[in-house]
């Protein structure tokens, strides 16, 4: 097991730590007291050369998380290791792996026979959905390390465009087509709001918050439920 002023000066700019063969049987074997995030990817394309765009997608947001750690709580000792398998061949055969990516938090050593190929350790699943979503990325972090991260979203100009259209799409359409067919709109007109108002009050939202639930409901695949069953 590594003393960590060992393997602190081996950080980047953002924090991360760059495993080599040279390197990897050492920091294999942990670091005294610290988390160990380390992500497992490739630079290059396979050997039908195809790239991994998971990969290019998600070290940005494992950069990004990383430096927001390092500036809102400091003193968490977390250590991000990024390991290449185009650099890493002996890295791959320790840990067995036959795909890739993985991002795998091992917790701190707890003996000092700890190594990454025979221990526990929480996985991050890298679906597709969620390889732009730092904050995914930050909240699952957060959850491991009982610490908060604070995760500034950028403006999402397509979904923004995309919303807004619809939106205009819809009001024209009600007022060409749908509003010229009322011939009683202040019955309308409270039929829509007392829909408006019970559909509001049996949402999966107010659902968890009038019984009181700790959680936003979810369906299996971690999407936010907007209709929840009693």
């Amino acid at each position: 097991v590594l003393n960590a002023t060992e393997v602190l000066p081996l950080r980047d700019e953002t924090g991360i730590i760059t495993i080599t063969d040279e390197n990897s049987s050492q920091l294999s074997h942990g670091v005294a007291d610290y988390f160990t995030a380390v992500f497992i990817t490739t630079s290059k394309p396979n050997s039908q050369g195809i790239r991994c765009d998971i990969c290019d997608d998600f070290e940005p947001i494992l950069r990004k998380v990383s430096v927001a750690i390092s500036q809102q709580a400091p003193n968490t000792q977390i250590l991000f290791i990024k390991a290449d398998v185009t650099y890493n061949k002996q890295l791959i055969k320790e840990l067995n792996l036959t795909t890739i990516p993985h991002v795998l938090i091992f917790p701190p050593p707890s003996s000092d026979d700890f190594h990454w190929r025979n221990s526990a350790f929480y996985q991050y699943e890298l679906k597709k959905e969620h390889r732009n979503d730092a904050l995914h990325f930050a909240n699952y972090l957060a959850q491991i390390l009982k610490i908060f991260i604070s995760i500034d979203q950028e403006f999402q100009y397509a979904e923004f465009l995309k919303y807004f259209v619809l939106c205009i799409f819809a009001f024209t359409f009600l007022k060409r087509v749908v509003f010229p067919k009322i011939t009683n709109k202040p019955k309308f007109a409270s039929v829509t709001l007392s829909l408006g108002i019970l559909l509001a009050s049996i949402t999966g939202y107010k659902f968890t918050q009038i019984n009181s639930v700790p959680f936003i409901a979810r369906n299996p695949k971690g999407i936010i439920m907007y209709f929840s069953g009693g």
